[in-house]
């Protein structure tokens, strides 16, 4: 029985846009070998970590969406952990009927949302303290 997943991974900034497209078809490619189906890959480009990781400050964040049997994501993470390009990856099974994922201007939106309620409440707390 298949299911809905999503891999985030972040791939190091330093190695070039060409590198890039090669890892994010690298890892299409192994899901479709592996019967994935309706595969959408979310690339949300070059943003800030929140802690250094190696020595990078930034890196080149996809998002891919699919459905497919378990091993497919397990051959998945074995390639993703076998590439020297790789920072970081997470995979997540999404819960039946859950919602897309993001798309980068709607993350961008989102932080932007939450950086405004951030910033009030802190207003808030320090007119508080007055």
């Amino acid at each position: 029985m298949s299911r809905r997943y999503e891999v985030l991974f972040i791939v190091r900034p330093d190695i070039g846009d060409a590198s890039i497209k090669e890892e994010i078809e690298r890892a299409r490619r192994v899901l479709e070998q592996q019967g994935a189906a309706a595969i959408e890959v979310h690339d949300w480009g070059l943003r800030d970590l929140a802690y250094r990781i190696e020595t990078h400050r930034r890196g080149w964040y996809v998002l891919i969406e699919y459905e497919a049997m378990p091993r497919a994501v397990a051959e998945l993470e074995r390639t993703l952990k076998l590439s020297e390009h790789i920072l970081r990856f997470v995979s997540v099974r999404q819960p039946k009927g859950a919602a897309h994922a993001f798309s980068a201007d709607q993350l961008s939106t989102a932080e932007l949302s939450a950086e405004a309620l951030a910033e009030e409440g802190l207003q808030d707390a320090d007119e508080g303290e007055m």
